[in-house]
Parts: C-alpha cells; sequence; structure tokens
C-alpha cells in the first residue's frame, strides 16, 4: 500500500531512522535489497477488512517468510502488506522474488479477480548501511521506488541486479527502458522480469489441498473416465467408412535372422488388436 512505502521512504530519504544508521559501529556492506508491496491494498482492505488481512498474513507466513530464509535472505521488516529483505546474492533475491510470484498465480488460480492478492517487487543491489534489523541508504529508496514500477504480479530491477545474476532462473529479462526516478539523481536502467505460467502439477496440487479428500477421488475418477472416451472417440473411424486392413511383413521388425517366427507372432497379435480397435 502507499502508506507503508510513503513512510518507510520518508524514513529512509530524510534519515529518520528508528536508530542512528550513521553512528560509527554501523556496518556498510553490499547487498540485493527486496521490497514487495500487496497491490490495491487499500481497496481490498474496504471490501473484505477481516478476510484480506487473513490471507495477507498466511502468505507471508506460507511463502514469503520460507522464500527469503530458503534462498538465504534476511527478513528485516514487515508491516502490514510490505516486506523489507535483504540478501547478499543478487541472484538469491530475483529467485526469492520469482518463486514468491509463482506461488501468487497458483494461489490465485480460480479466485475472482476483485478478490485475487498480487504483490509487486523491487530489487536493487547497492552500498547500503545495516543494523540489527533495519537497512537504509539510498539504494533501499531505489528498491521501494523499483516496486511502484512493478505490475501487480510482477518484478524490476536495475540492470547492475541483471549483471549480477549469472544463474539460468528460467526467466526472461525484459528492458523497460531508462526511467528518471523521484529522489534519484542518475536515471536508472530498469528491466523486468516475466514468468512463466505455473506448472500444471503446482495448480493440481493447490487445488487439492482446498477440496475435502472424499470428492477428490470422485473428481480424478470423472477425469480418467473422460480421458478414455475421449482416446476413444479419436481412434474410431467414420461411420461410412470400411476397416483398413494392416499388413505388416515380417521384415519390419528387423532382420530376417533375427526370429521368424517371434516377429510373425508379433505381427499377428497387432493386426488383431488393429481390427479389434476399429470394429468399437
Amino acid at each position: 500500500g502507499a502508506h507503508w512505502l510513503a513512510a518507510f521512504t520518508a524514513r529512509v530519504q530524510y534519515g529518520r531512522p528508528e536508530r542512528n544508521m550513521n553512528a560509527p559501529h554501523t556496518p556498510r556492506r553490499l547487498a540485493a535489497i527486496l521490497i514487495a508491496d500487496v497491490a490495491g491494498y487499500s481497496r481490498l482492505m474496504e471490501r473484505d477488512e477481516r478476510g484480506t488481512h487473513a490471507r495477507i498474513t498466511e502468505i507471508l507466513s506460507e511463502v514469503v517468510q520460507p522464500s527469503i530464509v530458503g534462498n538465504d535472505g534476511r527478513l528485516l521488516k514487515t508491516m502490514g502488506d510490505g516486506v523489507l529483505a535483504a540478501f547478499a546474492s543478487a541472484t538469491d533475491a530475483v529467485r526469492c522474488a520469482i518463486e514468491i510470484q509463482r506461488q501468487g498465480l497458483v494461489r490465485n488460480a480460480g479466485i475472482p479477480n476483485s478478490e485475487q492478492i498480487h504483490f509487486r517487487i523491487g530489487i536493487n543491489v547497492a552500498d547500503v548501511l545495516f543494523s540489527e534489523d533495519d537497512v537504509a541508504g539510498g539504494g533501499v529508496n531505489l528498491a521501494a521506488r523499483l516496486q511502484t514500477l512493478a505490475t501487480p504480479g510482477g518484478i524490476c530491477i536495475t540492470e547492475s541486479v541483471r549483471e549480477q545474476v549469472q544463474e539460468n532462473l528460467g526467466v526472461t529479462f525484459l528492458p523497460a527502458g531508462t526511467r528518471r526516478v523521484k529522489n534519484i539523481n542518475k536515471p536508472v536502467k530498469v528491466l523486468r522480469v516475466l514468468l512463466e505460467p505455473p506448472r500444471m502439477q503446482d495448480r493440481l496440487r493447490l487445488a487439492a489441498d482446498r477440496v475435502p479428500a472424499r470428492f477428490v477421488g470422485a473428481g480424478l475418477t470423472v477425469v480418467v473416465a473422460l480421458s478414455i472416451v475421449a482416446v476413444l472417440a479419436l481412434r474410431a473411424p467414420p461411420a461410412d467408412s470400411e476397416p483398413e486392413k494392416l499388413s505388416l511383413e515380417v521384415g519390419d521388425f528387423g532382420p530376417a535372422e533375427s526370429n521368424d517366427g517371434e516377429a510373425a507372432r508379433v505381427g499377428r497379435h497387432l493386426e488383431r488388436v488393429f481390427h479389434a480397435s476399429n470394429s468399437r
């Protein structure tokens, strides 16, 4: 939501951190900063405050936080619908963002568009100031602005992030032009991360989790039955056509010296199967 972003960027921009980030003991190091925010948060809360809060809390605990930890990231802050995390590797940060957005696609399957929860994610690599549970600096501010450029369910990164991603993550990096971002002096080259559709098995697994077990078996039985009917329909010849006789030669199964008797037996068996299927 805009309220979280405004409060966060104001704290970074105008130097009003909760702790003194400029103290001599505050470490400064290079990190990949990931900021995620729920698109249309205010609208979702107005529509169903209790339900939206419960669903976002569930997604944060079951998807976002495990993805951050699983990719060697550090969750620094959650604030309502916003998440701030840091990674030692740009590759880990981008992989984490991809996992979050792909899981979002799966979870939103079958849910009305007006009720779907989508994150916008921005990632930047910069030299930033760290405290025990916070981070600050212009690089963090840029990550927050990149998040606002992302589409719902999308990821925006800087060119410096793309240059450091050495691993094939199964996505496409699409240049989005050079942008002038508010409160950032230099123009920023932005790229969008294009995701592939979620795998069918992921959709089926999530759907099965949401359906009572007694209905899953019945549903699979119907699917299998319909599949068999479809296969038989495709194999059936037109009503006005004559069954085509299959001609098999022993030589079709290999050299004559291999085993003539066995090849002939296989040929006769296949011919019977073929005629049997055509007569149905």
